[in-house]
This record gives structure tokens, sequence and C-alpha cells, in this order.
């Protein structure tokens, strides 16, 4: 009888639903399984590491691997402008246009990877023993070696991961999570055999750990590309050059979007380092790491979003982004009350999670959890008119908050001798414009669809 009710509660539920929503529903438990299961796994690969590979090793793996990350950034926004360019075409059922946009962007963003292989190459010959020599101790040669491996897998994960922004585009922004989860379980199956039949190497653990990076998105093309995306597989007779300049501008400004996101949300360890000194960067870090992990859920819900929206807004479907956005501010008001629940409850935690092995200020964690759900804020309009292209004002706010963000942290810090405080509280008065003028264009955008359709 219970299993009964509920079953037709939840039949009750998912008729009222439209399909879109649906889509976006699905992605996102899809997303929170797949998601969570990825962190489990890289817990396991941690330890693991540190077992096969000596901690310098380990150190050093760590700083090519996070520098590399930035190769993905190299795609100049042309991943973003395919999502968006893509779905629309899905939206239209014009299968040619969609296969022209895919192919262009494969062209496009492989002359970009064989201009970056080159320049690896030119900086191994001529400069890489005098680079790195700079950094470690550790064999030049085999680490130029090593370096140049992972440069070359990196690029070839930057043009394959186009594949991803294809999954998102048609709304199945789960099995981007389930191959990130994959990734995660090849790379632990690596380095339990790397530590079963051969000694420490850093050499074999960097190596092995590029490669399936680098593998497992060109499978994902593959199999894609034989199977459901097979009419829209890249092909030479469909690249098309005026489309190519459609994709860089759409994605250069997403490109000059990211740069902008990035130089806010990751120099603030530079900045503290600058003014305070690096002891604070610790602290700063544990209370970051503790109230981050509520963006990365609201991330997890709303990522699905952005390719919904694409939809509905090809559609005009102004109804559907008014009760996306209703839904989503009703999220972000539970995760507001998570916040303030995380913040209060702040000391205990830090008690039992490092004890007395670092002080943190309550002030901190209170500034911090501001921070964090003023950037939730943002996100809930910022997701959903990214799926709508409309991204001018996001450029605009977010590249002044770039601009100020580290004048305003030498006079909060020095000047006002407010110390850390008053880095966190530059970083949330460079964001509170956004916060205003984000939905702001989000309501001018739904009301003039409004209007149209009248």
């Amino acid at each position: 009888m219970p299993l009964r009710y509920f079953k037709a509660a939840k039949s009750k539920f998912l008729d009222r639903q439209d399909e879109i929503t649906l889509k976006a529903y699905k992605n996102i438990a899809l997303s929170f399984t797949f998601k969570g299961l990825g962190i489990a796994v890289s817990l396991l690969i941690v330890p693991l590491t540190l077992g096969y590979l000596s901690a310098t090793d380990y150190g050093i793996w760590l700083t090519i691997s996070a520098l590399l990350h930035w190769v993905t950034f190299f795609d100049f926004g042309l991943s973003n402008g395919l999502r968006i360019k893509f779905a629309e075409a899905l939206v239209k059922k014009d299968e040619y246009l969609a296969r022209v946009f895919t192919s262009t962007a494969y062209f496009t963003i492989g002359i970009i990877g064989i201009i970056l292989i080159l320049a690896y190459f030119i900086l191994y010959f001529f400069f890489s023993n005098e680079l790195l020599s700079r950094f470690t101790d550790y064999s030049t040669p085999v680490l130029s070696e090593l370096v140049l491996f992972v440069l070359i897998a990196f690029t070839v994960r930057l043009t394959a991961g186009l594949i991803y922004a294809l999954l998102a585009a048609d709304q199945k922004v789960g099995m981007v999570s389930f191959f990130e989860l994959l990734t995660n379980i090849v790379s632990l199956v690596v380095i339990y055999l790397l530590s079963r039949f051969t000694s420490s190497s850093l050499i074999l653990a960097g190596g092995g750990l590029s490669l399936v990076i680098a593998l497992v998105p060109v499978l994902a093309n593959f199999y894609f590309f034989f199977t459901r995306y097979r009419r829209f597989s890249p092909r030479i007779g469909f690249i098309q050059f005026k489309y190519a300049k459609e994709l860089l501008k759409l994605g250069g400004t997403f490109f000059f979007l990211q740069a902008a996101v990035l130089v806010i949300f990751f120099s603030n360890n530079f900045i503290i380092t600058a003014i305070l000194g690096p002891e604070q960067v610790t602290t700063y870090n544990i209370a970051a790491k503790y109230l981050n992990t509520l963006t990365m859920v609201s991330v997890i819900i709303f990522n699905p979003y952005w390719s919904a929206a694409s939809e509905a807004y090809q559609l005009q479907n102004f109804l559907w982004l008014k009760k996306a956005a209703s839904n989503l501010l009703f999220i972000w008001l539970g995760l507001f009350f998570l916040a303030v629940l995380m913040v209060v409850a702040s000391p205990f935690v830090y008690d039992i999670w490092i004890k007395d092995q670092v002080s943190i200020p309550y002030t901190v964690t209170v500034l911090i959890g501001v921070h964090t759900v003023l950037l939730m804020w943002n996100n809930v309009f910022g997701y959903l008119l990214n799926g709508m292209g409309k991204i001018n004002i996001q450029l605009l706010v977010y590249s002044v908050a770039a601009v100020l963000l580290v004048p305003l942290s030498f006079i909060f810090a020095r000047n006002l001798e407010w110390g850390l405080e008053g880095i966190i509280l530059a970083n949330i008065v460079c964001i509170l414009p956004a916060a205003i003028l984000i939905p702001l264009q989000f309501r001018q955008l739904v009301r003039r669809m409004e209007l149209n359709s009248q």
C-alpha cells in the first residue's frame, strides 16, 4: 500500500513537470551520483599515490598537473560556444547545421592543439632544462620528457573534450559526470597496478595518469560518433570557416568571462601571501574549503539548467525560464539556511576536523559564508543567462571586479588594517554589483520575450 501510494505520488509529480525540467532533474540526480562516487574514488587515489611515490615526487606531480589544467583554458571558450550553438541547432532540428558546428569546432580546436604542441617542442628543445632546473633538483632531462608528454596528453584532452560540450548541449550533463568518474576509476587502477608491479617512478605515474586523462575522452568520442551522434560526426566536407568565426566570437566572450572569474576566485592565495604572509593562506583555505562544499552542490544543481535554458530560449518559452528561476531561487534559499547552520556550527566542526592545529577566526568564516551565499545567488541567474548566450553584463561586471580586487584588498587589509577579513570583504564588494545587475538583466530579457509573445 505505501509503495502504491509512493508510485502514484511520483507519477502525479512527474506528470506536472515539462520535458525540459524533467531532463534537468534527471541530470541533477545523475550528477550527484557520479560526482559523489568520483570524490570517493579521488580520495582513494591520494593515499595510494603517496604510497607509491615519495613526498617530493608526489609534490612535483601535483604541481605539474595543476599547472597543466590551465591548458584546457586555451580552447578560447570554443567548447562553451559549441555547447550553445549545438543546442540551438538541436532545438531547430537542423542536423546539417549541428554537424557543421561540430566539424568546424573540432577542426578549429585541432589547429589550436597543433600550434600548442609545436610550441611545447620548441620549449622542450631550447628552454626546458633551464626552466625546470630553477624549480627542482630532479633529473632535468627526464623531467623535461615527462612534462612534454603530459603537455601533449592534456592537449589531446583539450580537443577530445569537445564531446563533453556536445553531451551538455544535448542535456546529458550526467554523462559528463560519468566520464569524469570513469577517469578517476581508471586512474585508481593504473596507480594500483604500478604500486603492485613496479618500483616508485614519477615518470610511470605521471605518464600513466596523463594517458588516462587523454584516453577516456578519446574513447568517448569514438563511442558516441559511431552510435548516438553518428549523424553529427566531424567531417572535412562540413567545415565552414564563417561558422568558426561565429563560434570564436561567442566563445571568446566566454573566454574573457572565464579569465575574469579565474582572476577573482583563484588569486586570493597570492594576494593573501603578498599582503599578510603564507601562514594566513592556511587559515583562509580551511574556512573556504569548508564552505565551498555548498558551492560544489549548487554547481551540480545549476549546471543542467544551462543547456535547458538554451532550449527554452530558442523556443521563446519565457514561462519555463520564469519557473526555472523560481525553482533555483527556492534551492538557493535552502542553501542559504544551510550556510547559516554551517557558519554557526563551524567552531565545533573545526575542533573535530583540524583540532587545535590552526585557529580560524569566527569573523573569517562569517565573511566567507556571506561570499559563498552571494556567489550562489549570482550563479542562479548566471547559469540561465549562459544558456541563453547573454553574458555581456557578466563579462562587464566581473572584468571590473577582477581589476578592482587587488587594490581593494590592499586598501582593506593593509591601509585600514582589517587583515584577512579585509581581503575577503574586498571579494564580497567586487561581486556585489553582479548580484544586482545580473538578475535585472535576466528579468529584462524574460519580460521582453513575454511582450513579444503577445
